[in-house]
């Protein structure tokens, strides 16, 4: 391996750096200490801009080394330079960001349309693609995205399959629903090793879809391979399956997983903590940590967590009772279409010894808790239609909804 002596970009071999003309040394040569290429300032780990003359630099490198590429050096005959993972997730990442700004501000889709054609790259065709299916920049290419996708598929491209796979999931990119094809083009990228394909592979077997037998091992097996690689909603699911979803029970794992699901910034991972640190599953009891997961699970809009975190200070759990927080979160998890949390609004408005009653609020969330198909809510309204309680009476829907909960509960 080499490594640029100049800006500290790796190279499988070579004598000069094809970003800033550098010379190339083995790798074991080269210092830790980097240098902007353009006026040789000193670099601090993990910076984005030259302290002194502002050059935009993007930090690089899947083994956690640190590398510097300057962004004004990219030149678009050289496109295998560009990772393909972050030419797709770009928008998704800070350094990507960068990358993709950069391109999109100097080249244009145009420019990468024009390379496209020009070399067929199944990396462009899958980039191109996706904007014009994904985008609603570029109305009307939907289909001629989906022929991209398909081309850079064909051409063996993991992230290629994938997208391709998607538009069979889901009917877009001029491609009709067909799960048994999405199964076969997830089944080809995840054996390619690509996570997000994997993970969608084992969902598959663990649902039946597209023509698979239901087999809880296979989707064990491949939310594991997911799961290795960082893919956070796959982590969740081995979490979950290591708790209670058949085969093997083992609670420290199942913590380990969903950790690693929540750190890896996945809202059920990070609510799947927080009630193992309430309860002591799989690990010791951490009010104080359960609290702080509750919170950063709600922040990504869990409603669950929302509603938890209301009982939690309705009730001073491991916090002192608050009954005006716990309002505000009932409230930001019934406007998500929390079922328990608007039958808990319902009630404390109703009974009035917490907060003052209101019997038109209460009247409100347990219509809403009942739409929502929650059977405390639907028991709530049945009552007060039968009472006449926020509304007016109406014993024929109140015998409605109690028949109604008595067939659910059957």
């Amino acid at each position: 391996m080499k490594i640029c002596s100049k800006c500290g970009e790796k190279f499988e071999s070579g004598k000069f750096c094809k970003y800033c003309g550098g010379t190339l040394v083995d790798e074991a040569e080269e210092t830790q200490e980097l240098h902007c290429s353009k006026c040789g300032s000193v670099l601090a780990e993990g910076s984005k801009f030259c302290p002194k003359c502002g050059t935009k630099v993007s930090v690089t490198g899947s083994d956690g080394k640190i590398s510097v590429r300057d962004l004004s050096k990219i030149d678009m005959t050289h496109l295998e330079l560009y990772d393909l993972q972050t030419l797709v997730w770009a928008e998704d990442q800070e350094d990507g960001r960068v990358l993709f700004d950069f391109i999109m501000e100097n080249y244009g889709m145009e420019g990468i349309i024009a390379e496209e054609e020009r070399t067929h790259d199944s990396d462009l065709q899958c980039f191109i693609g996706m904007r014009y299916v994904m985008s609603e920049s570029y109305k009307g290419k939907e289909t001629e995205g989906g022929e991209l996708l398909k081309k850079s598929a064909e051409q063996g491209n993991m992230i290629g399959q994938y997208w391709l796979a998607s538009l069979y999931d889901i009917g877009k990119g001029g491609f009709e629903t067909n799960e048994r094809k999405a199964f076969e083009w997830y089944l080809k990228s995840a054996e390619q090793g690509y996570a997000e394909a994997q993970y969608e592979v084992g969902k598959f077997y663990d649902n039946g879809w597209g023509e698979c037998v239901e087999d809880e091992g296979k989707a064990f097996e491949w939310y594991m391979k997911a799961a290795e690689k960082g893919q956070a909603e796959a982590a969740n699911r081995v979490g979950l399956m290591y708790s209670k979803w058949g085969g093997e029970v083992n609670e420290k794992k199942s913590f380990e997983y969903f950790l690693k699901a929540a750190e890896a910034d996945d809202k059920w991972g990070m609510y799947n903590v927080a009630n193992r640190y309430l309860k002591g599953i799989g690990t010791t009891v951490d009010t104080k940590q359960a609290i702080s997961w509750y919170e950063k699970s709600a922040e990504k809009g869990n409603s669950d967590a929302q509603y938890k975190l209301g009982d939690i200070y309705e009730n001073g759990i491991g916090v002192n009772e608050d009954i005006n927080r716990a309002i505000e979160w009932y409230k930001k998890a019934a406007e998500n279409d929390n079922g328990s949390a608007c039958s808990q609004l319902a009630d404390l408005y109703f009974y009035a010894k917490k907060i003052k009653g209101s019997p038109n609020l209460a009247f409100k969330y347990a219509s809403k808790s009942s739409e929502l198909g929650d059977v405390q809510g639907m028991l709530q309204l049945a009552l007060f239609y039968e009472h006449g309680i926020g509304c007016e009476k109406n014993k024929a829907l109140a015998k409605s909804l109690y028949q109604k909960v008595k067939e659910l509960e059957n």
